[in-house]
């Protein structure tokens, strides 16, 4: 069984450097209006972020239910509701991510007549992190293809199907919450945040107590399926920006990537 897939953010090359553009509106922000108020804006904006993303999951759930009634009441043959599913699940995931970055502070606009006026925008995404979110879409998509084969051959009713639906809805937090780890600024920390009342599972411990971890040794985040408890997960996570000899610091006293990937591995798996 693939351990690594390529939803995991070890796969992706965004991380070792954010995109210089994104870096420098950062610093702008916080030098422009301060770091208090730059806090203060950044949290309005995660407020405003994490709305439409609570939006667009429930649309993301319309749009798998819709093609599921396609499918078991063979108005669509399973190679046309494959190919719907494609685009959709590369649409959702490529908004998620956007919502994601913004949420991180990027989408904070950049001109003062902004600021004052639009204080809210959608930031860009780079080249390359558009194809790796086409990449975890579809590593994602080969999932929900078994699914469909298996609806396809199926006389159960549409909703016996929620919750399946409902698991690829929760995994498109994990693509929001990547956003929100690639988009922060450099010299930030992550914590994995327990939700307390619940219990976790051996990888989301681990997680938990080795943080926070510099952002650049981020590998996973809840809901990627790296952990055994997949998109059951009810960790989240919290991204604090930090001065670059804090973050060293946290960085000296952290295991490496590898080390980290590899106790993941041996908890999911033994």
């Amino acid at each position: 069984m693939k351990f690594l897939t390529s939803k995991d953010l070890i796969t992706s090359k965004m991380l070792s450097t954010s995109p210089l553009k994104r870096e420098v509106q950062h610093d702008f922000h916080r030098r422009f209006i301060t770091p208090s108020v730059w806090k203060v804006q950044k949290d309005h904006i995660q407020t405003i972020a994490s709305r439409s993303f609570i939006a667009l999951q429930k649309n993301f759930a319309k749009e798998l239910s819709r093609i599921i009634k396609l499918v078991i009441y063979e108005e669509f043959s399973l190679s046309e509701a494959r190919r719907l599913s494609k685009r959709i699940f590369i649409d959702f995931y490529k908004k998620a991510y956007i919502l994601g970055v913004k949420a991180s502070g990027a989408g904070i606009s950049t001109g003062y007549s902004l600021f004052i006026n639009k204080p809210s925008i959608m930031p860009e995404v780079s080249p390359q992190e558009d194809k790796w979110s086409q990449l975890s879409a579809k590593d994602e998509l080969s999932f929900w293809n078994k699914f469909l084969k298996n609806a396809s051959n199926s006389t159960k009713m549409v909703s016996s199907y929620d919750y399946r639906i409902l698991m690829y809805v929760r995994a498109l937090e994990a693509h929001y919450d990547a956003g929100r780890v690639i988009g922060a600024p450099y010299n930030s920390v992550v914590y994995w945040v327990k939700n307390k009342g619940h219990s976790i599972c051996p990888g989301c411990t681990y997680m938990s107590q080795i943080s926070p971890i510099p952002k650049e040794l981020v590998v996973t985040t809840p809901k990627a399926g790296m952990c055994s408890c997949l998109s059951n997960c009810k960790c989240s996570i919290k991204i604090v920006p930090k001065s670059y000899e804090e973050v060293q610091k946290i960085k000296r006293e952290s295991p490496s990537k590898e080390e980290i990937i590899k106790e993941m591995k041996r908890r999911k798996y033994n």
